[in-house]
């Protein structure tokens, strides 16, 4: 697959994301909406509850004020406020149950879009990575870095040859074995690496003559 053909799965991707992003963006408004209609309406409810309260406390007056009226010859019969103010609680309760359905409704789509725009990141990155597989060559870049490697094992080997060379006590020796305890080296990689076979053999050969010289 070529690298255009690779950026252009790649740009699809980011567009269903961005997608799948807008759509979190909408549930999560929808569920704030509806957790503002819920909370309003539990407030009118609540409200509700405490003035059929006060008005049940009048309750003897008011039916004694409505017989009278009976008495009287009165025609119209007329819902007493705690009738009314039933009704409207009875509305309000149908109202909060509707939105607190709306409010789980929403929190589910949440959760669903949530796994959705996970899925669509993972694609995403999945696109980016096959992109990056189309247009960058390893091949130069390990070489380079092989040359490097081997360059550091060599001068590490050289250090070892040296310090093995040096008394134990020496500055330059605790300099070289501090210098050798860092993570990135590795003591047995070093010790197979080729370098320091110079230093080795002149010390071998200093060994038994005074005068022996580093070739």
């Amino acid at each position: 697959m070529s690298a255009s053909v690779e950026r252009q799965c790649l740009r699809q991707e980011i567009e269903s994301q961005t997608f799948a992003e807008r759509a979190l963006d909408e549930a999560k408004r929808a569920a704030h909406h509806a957790e503002t209609k819920w909370s309003d309406a539990a407030g009118k409810v609540g409200a509700l509850e405490r003035a059929i309260e006060e008005a049940e406390q009048d309750a003897p007056g008011s039916t004694d004020a409505f017989i009278a009226s009976l008495a009287g010859g009165l025609d119209v019969i007329t819902e007493s406020p705690v009738d009314e103010l039933r009704k409207q609680l009875d509305e309000a309760e149908v109202e909060i149950a509707v939105w607190r359905a709306a409010r789980k409704s929403a929190e589910e789509a949440i959760e669903a879009r949530l796994i959705a725009l996970d899925m669509s990141k993972h694609r995403v990155a999945d696109a980016a990575r096959r992109v990056a597989a189309a247009e960058i060559d390893v091949t130069p870049m390990l070489a380079r870095a092989e040359t490097a490697r081997q360059a550091v094992l060599s001068e590490s080997a050289t250090l070892i040859a040296v310090a093995h060379m040096l008394p134990h006590a020496s500055l330059g020796r605790q300099a070289i074995e501090s210098f050798l305890q860092q993570p990135w080296c590795s003591p047995n990689s070093i010790e197979r690496a080729p370098g320091g076979e110079r230093h080795r053999e002149w010390f071998s050969a200093l060994c038994g003559d005074a005068d022996a010289k580093m070739s």
